[in-house]
């Protein structure tokens, strides 16, 4: 087994980031597969973030939550590759999972109670 591939990390203006969609994907699979028991159980299962990927960024673009400098959307709507790792790249993962959690955190002030994905 690869566990390199689960270390999801790239270095931003000096500094390691982390990210690890892999990892906590496998660990919603786990909890999901087996109904948050046995090899399942985490205790700490709403700490999971959203598992930032291209997709993520695109739509929160799009519905006007994140907003892009006019030369990265210069980039993406020339649909051009921005490369794993690079700066742009780890800004719109990063952005996305703090988007996310804030929207979060702006729902469970409006229901009351706390939420999270599942």
């Amino acid at each position: 087994m690869d566990v390199l591939g689960f270390r999801d990390h790239s270095v931003y203006k000096g500094h390691q980031i982390f990210l690890y969609k892999r990892a906590q994907i496998f660990a919603a699979d786990l909890y999901g597969a087996f109904k948050g028991q046995g090899y399942g159980e985490f205790n700490d299962i709403s700490s999971i973030t959203i598992f930032a990927d291209y997709i993520v960024p695109a739509m929160l673009w799009k519905l006007g939550v994140l907003k892009y400098s006019s030369a990265l959307a210069s980039i993406i709507e020339s649909n051009k590759e921005i490369a794993s790792g690079s700066e742009e790249e780890v800004e719109l993962r990063a952005c996305s999972i703090y988007a996310v959690e804030k929207m979060r955190d702006l729902i469970s002030v409006k229901l009351g109670k706390q939420v999270w994905w599942s």
